[in-house]
């Protein structure tokens, strides 16, 4: 039968019929040697000997890919990498698993949909594929601001129009007259102002500005 073979004439029970060992399958009845089984394909794991079809060897899960031949443990699979996923049982390449769009990123290994990948916040974009972390989104340039989330291009980066600040690192620039110069603003508290994040915001508030002799 297939699954098992036998060398041996006259053998009487077919319980005497060698299995195939496992990772290996052979639809092929009355073999007479090893020589006519095969191997599960990449992307596919026995663990159990004496297979009669190939569609009995067991597929990685989604999310995971195997490039093994004649895989005997399901350890053979691997996770698709973080900025990638799958939707698909039993791949055979790590490039067959997905990339993230642009625009998005994923920090998740194994990940099983599209959902894992996560815009690039408002104020970055990404314009390429497959990103594993946040930090890979591109900030838009300094003097520039988006509102967009999960932007793939920086044309989305708008210029900080006159009557806006700039706030960048611990300084504050102001784009107007002044021209592009970097000044300390103070509130009425004379409390030093440092903002550690890029954002263009209104100015509905009276500031007083010292330039330091500018």
């Amino acid at each position: 039968m297939a699954g098992k073979y036998s060398s041996t004439e006259a053998i009487a029970l077919d319980s005497l019929c060698i299995n195939f060992g496992i990772g290996k399958y052979s639809d092929t009845s009355g073999a007479v040697s090893a020589a006519t089984c095969l191997n599960c394909a990449a992307g596919k794991y026995s663990t159990v000997a004496g297979l009669a079809s190939a569609t009995l060897c067991t597929l990685c899960d989604i999310g995971k890919f195997s490039t093994t031949l004649g895989a005997v443990s399901v350890a053979v699979c691997q996770n698709c990498v973080a900025g990638k996923y799958s939707t698909v049982a039993g791949i055979d390449l790590e490039t067959k698993c997905v990339s993230c769009v642009v625009g998005t990123f994923s920090t998740s290994t194994g990940a099983t949909s599209a959902g894992v990948c996560l815009n690039c916040v408002a104020g970055k974009y990404s314009s390429t594929i497959g990103l594993n972390a946040a930090s890979l989104c591109t900030n838009c340039a300094a003097g520039t601001f988006s509102a967009t989330t999960g932007a793939s291009s920086a044309t989305v980066c708008l210029d900080c129009v006159v009557g806006v600040l700039w706030i960048h690192s611990s300084w504050i620039h102001i784009v107007n007259s002044l021209g592009d110069k970097s000044v300390y603003m103070y509130t009425h508290t004379h409390t030093y102002i440092y903002i550690y994040v890029y954002i263009c915001i209104y100015v509905y508030i009276y500031i007083y500005v010292d330039t330091w002799g500018a």
